[in-house]
């Protein structure tokens, strides 16, 4: 069985947020499984290329297109349409250039979404066996555009499927529709999205999708996410070892960071890409409670500009001894936070899946988290981990609390810490059911 993974990221190679991380270890695991896999991403030119993705024998192509000159960092919607479109079109004529029939075509977000409508809409008998599978990272980006953006000649094809009569496309929607099978990233996020507004408006196409859609919840790469093995961290540890190995990152971050050097005062990190979805609207009327609860807190994205704005108003005197706002993208800072922090804090008001609270969990961290998606499926709440009721400060308020309750018991406290370092997040899970998945879609 031959895979093909699209995808606009794969980590190491690019990789901006979560979907990369799944990109560049799914294929791996699924290849230890006897399956056949292939990844093709953007030839972005400022990106430089692995051959294979590391550890492994899977090979990536790299898919020249006219807009991936430089990096589109505003997201200018004239520029990633056409960019996408041409994206999809040319990896079809990729295939059929160096011979290559997939049995499954895997792509990913809407970013490759107009795969699957396009051999849908001009059948191809180069494709005759080759199904479809469209993975949903993210919902609520469904990639809508004008169709006026798209007139011009490397994406005339698309133009002439859609037709005359649409002023609108939206990208996602249309892989939806054509795909052969759909599916997400958690079977907590699955339900939620068949139902009202946690569809984003593509509600009524999934339940027409009736046994053609299902949640797998993600992985973690135990290769990049590990204490014992982490040249990241300040000192490694073990399970063993957690104990005195976070006592001694802690203590080096506060120092780093220039927070009061306290092994004492329990740290809460929070990693994120900067948007509404994360719930920093939750935890920014808290931040001024800080110093009463005595707790530090530790921050670390970049993303929407007002978001950055309101974040970097903390970067104050007053505020330096509890609170440290970092905005920007930094692998090695991330790695530093969650092997130091005794908490990670996850108020997101949805989440598809959520890398972050296992990645917490392997490093020791205990997670405050929302009750949603992924984070449902991964956390046991007063076991695993803390869930909030409700979407809202107050319950963060609230569950913040109990973890701190739980940091002033240290014999329960240690006993959390023992359970989520037993947590098995790896990939071999999640790869066998997908490869599960594209045999039952091959028998479609």
């Amino acid at each position: 069985m031959l895979v093909v993974h699209v995808a606009f990221e794969c980590a190491p190679i690019y990789k901006t947020g979560g979907l990369g991380d799944v990109v560049g270890s799914l294929p791996v695991y699924e290849a230890k499984l006897a399956i056949k896999t292939l990844v093709m991403i953007p030839a972005y030119a400022w990106v430089p290329r692995l051959s294979t993705l590391p550890g492994s024998k899977v090979e990536v192509l790299y898919i020249d297109g006219s807009r991936l000159d430089k990096p589109n960092k505003k997201h200018d919607p004239k520029i990633q349409g056409p960019k996408y479109a041409e994206f999809c079109l040319n990896v079809i004529s990729e295939l059929k250039r160096r011979g290559i029939v997939p049995d499954i075509l895997h792509c990913h977000d809407w970013h490759t979404a107009l795969i699957p409508f396009l051999l849908k809409k001009r059948p191809d008998p180069f494709f005759k066996i080759t199904k479809t599978l469209l993975t949903i990272h993210n919902i609520a980006y469904q990639g809508k555009f004008p169709v006026k953006y798209f007139l011009y000649p490397e994406t005339q094809q698309f133009t002439e499927l859609v037709g005359d009569n649409s002023k609108r496309v939206n990208f996602l929607k249309l892989g939806m529709q054509s795909a052969d099978f759909i599916s997400t990233v958690s079977p907590a996020h699955a339900q939620e999205i068949r139902k009202g507004n946690a569809g984003f408006g593509l509600s009524r196409v999934l339940r027409h999708k009736r046994g053609r859609f299902l949640g797998i919840l993600n992985g973690i790469d135990y290769n990049v996410w590990n204490p014992a093995p982490d040249g990241y961290v300040y000192e490694k540890y073990t399970r063993q070892s957690v104990f005195s190995g976070k006592l001694t990152n802690k203590v080096k971050l506060q120092q780093q960071l220039g927070l009061t050097v306290n092994k004492d005062i329990p740290l809460y990190g929070f990693i994120a890409r900067l948007s509404s979805q994360k719930g920093v609207d939750l935890l920014t009327p808290l931040i001024s409670e800080l110093p009463r609860e005595r707790l530090q807190l530790v921050l670390l994205g970049t993303g929407d500009h007002k978001i950055e704005k309101m974040l970097n108003e903390f970067n104050h005197k007053n505020f330096a001894p509890w609170i440290s706002v970092n905005l920007r993208f930094d692998e090695q800072l991330a790695h530093r936070i969650y092997a130091a922090s005794d908490f990670f804090l996850i108020p997101s008001h949805y989440e598809p899946c959520g890398l972050t609270q296992m990645i917490s969990m392997v490093y020791g961290t205990i997670p405050v988290a929302s009750a949603v998606g992924g984070l449902v499926d991964t956390i046991k709440d007063g076991r695993t981990g803390f869930l909030l009721k409700s979407t809202t400060s107050e319950s963060l308020h609230q569950a913040i609390r109990r973890s701190l309750a739980l940091w002033e018991n240290t014999l329960e406290y240690r006993g959390m810490v023992a359970r989520v370092m037993k947590q098995d997040f790896s990939w071999d899970k999640s790869a066998t059911e997908y490869v599960r998945l594209y045999r039952r879609i091959l028998s479609l």
